[in-house]
Formats: structure tokens, C-alpha cells, sequence
């Protein structure tokens, strides 16, 4: 396991060199803003920027201080609080400019061959966090997951021709346009439905609200019965496929994928369900026990 220590930069590098190692498309460096080449194409001032993007290689390089790590739970992390450096810097350093006479052309760099990941991001407080290596989810392998047996396989292939692009009735595709939209009338978006409960025999949890139109729902009653969920069509599909969900020992019922710990799940951003704010929650309230009389 590589300790903070062995991290500590002790190379001098430019930043123009350490892109030039991962080949990086560095064309743009070697012109100014009115075109004229450089004859140092390092000491450009796209050098003081704290991240870069490659299109080509689609990798991207971060400029992280190794002052500002920390090892936490047998991992390093990076952790920036830009609303508190920002008023710090706003108190010690008042002024909105500086001349220097030149240009910081070297630096300790050390250029780190693992990944890193977003593991924290707080908009409110301007708060990111980077974390060293893959997210945990992502270092599964298929290795760590029981084998299967042959009928329980087919069964799962049964089971998926139900959704997505399996659907025998040739609507594939209807719902992605969706994906995220909430229901006018139960406030749910098309994540909102549980995961219980959802079997391939089970007509009702293909023939909801969202599959057929409000007027041919039946009663109001029955528009608000939490058993007509939200249409599951391409939802099961694209949480299948990229591995958020699986399917129970009795085929049919799904629940989140062992590979998710619930301490992974806030972690990672994923949210099945989004809450209703205060104006929805009136909203809703209103029409369930005025409009539609609902207990």
C-alpha cells in the first residue's frame, strides 16, 4: 500500500513535460493568444492551471498539494473547501492582482500512477474531495461474484426481455426519453418506484400510471395506489445493465446490487428516489386529500 510519504513530489518538472509524458495533444502550447509561437513552450500560461483535459485520450490531469492530503480509512485523500480559501485568501492577499518579474518555471511534481477519483462534492459549501484509486464498486471484478448455474442464467435472460429493448410489444425505447422527468401527478421521476416486489410475471408493475394515460387508469383511488408504480420498462434495463440492480434467488424480485454497500451509495452520488421539495410536498398533499379525496 503506497503511504503518504512516497508521494511527496521530488522531481523537477514542468507541467508541459508531464503532459507531454501521457501524450497529451499540446499543440495549443506552442502559440500565445495572438498566434505567435513560443519559443518555450513550457513556460505557457496554460501552465498555472490546476487541471487538464486531453479529448483524444479522454484523460484528465489534476495538479493536486501535497500538503493538503491526508491518508483516512487506508486511503489518501485530497479534500479543497473553496468557499474557506477563498475568504483566507480574500483576508492575507486584499489585492485582485500581482506583477512578477517571471514566470515559476519549475516546481516538485511527481506524476502518479494510479487514479484518482471524485469521491465528494458539496455545491453548497464548494467542497470537493479526490480519493486515490478506483471507487470500490468499480474494483469488482466478475472474480468476486459467486458463479451462476446455467438455469438461473436463462432465467435472467427471460426476465430482461420484459424491459428496455427486450420488450415484446416493440415500445422499446419510449421511456429513456423520460429519464428523469416527474410524474405531474405523484411527483415521482422515472427512478421513483421501489424495487420490491417487481416480478417478470407481474402485469400491474408494467401497467402503471406512466404506461397507460391517467383516463384509462380507473378510479382516483387507483391512480394513487403505491402499487401502480412508475413504469419500469427501460428503468430495469439501464440499472441492470450498468450494475446497480439484480434480481433475487427467486428470479424475480430485484434489489440493489450486492457490489453496492450502503455506504457506498451516498458516496457515489446515486439516489433512487429524488424528495419532494416544500413546494411539491403542498403540492401533493392538497390534491391527494382534496382533489382526489385520497386517505
Amino acid at each position: 500500500m503506497t503511504t503518504l510519504e512516497a508521494l511527496r513530489p521530488t522531481e523537477k518538472l514542468t507541467v508541459y513535460r508531464v503532459l507531454e509524458a501521457l501524450n497529451f495533444d499540446l499543440t495549443d502550447w506552442e502559440r500565445d493568444q495572438d498566434g505567435n509561437p513560443i519559443d518555450n513552450p513550457a513556460i505557457n500560461g496554460r501552465a498555472f492551471a490546476w487541471s487538464y483535459h486531453d479529448a483524444a485520450s479522454e484523460q484528465d490531469v489534476f495538479m493536486l498539494w501535497h500538503a493538503e492530503m491526508a491518508e483516512r480509512d487506508g486511503q489518501i485523500v485530497y479534500r479543497q473547501g473553496w468557499n474557506g480559501f477563498l475568504r483566507e485568501l480574500e483576508e492575507t492577499r486584499p489585492q485582485t492582482a500581482a506583477r512578477i518579474p517571471k514566470p515559476r518555471k519549475w516546481r516538485d511534481v511527481l506524476l502518479d500512477s494510479e487514479p484518482w477519483h471524485l469521491s465528494l462534492w458539496e455545491p453548497l459549501s464548494n467542497t470537493f474531495e479526490f480519493t486515490r484509486g478506483l471507487p470500490r464498486a468499480a474494483e469488482s471484478t466478475p472474480n468476486d461474484v459467486p458463479p451462476v448455474d446455467e438455469p438461473d442464467l436463462s432465467l435472467l435472460a427471460d426476465i430482461k426481455r420484459f424491459t428496455g429493448r427486450w420488450q415484446p410489444d416493440g415500445k422499446s425505447g419510449w421511456l429513456p426519453r423520460d429519464w428523469g422527468r416527474a410524474d405531474s401527478k405523484r411527483g415521482a421521476g422515472a427512478l421513483g418506484a421501489s424495487l420490491r416486489g417487481v416480478r417478470r410475471d407481474d402485469a400491474a408493475s408494467h401497467s402503471c400510471s406512466r404506461t397507460a394515460s391517467h383516463g384509462e387508469s380507473g378510479t382516483n383511488a387507483q391512480r394513487l395506489d403505491p402499487a401502480q408504480r412508475t413504469a419500469f420498462g427501460g428503468d430495469l434495463d439501464a440499472l441492470f445493465d450498468v450494475g446497480l440492480i439484480t434480481f433475487g434467488e427467486d428470479g424475480g424480485s430485484a434489489c440493489p446490487s450486492p457490489h453496492l454497500a450502503d455506504t457506498a451509495i451516498p458516496v457515489e452520488g446515486l439516489r433512487l428516489r429524488r424528495p419532494l421539495d416544500a413546494e411539491e410536498a403542498v403540492y401533493m398533499d392538497f390534491h391527494r386529500t382534496e382533489i382526489f379525496k385520497a386517505e
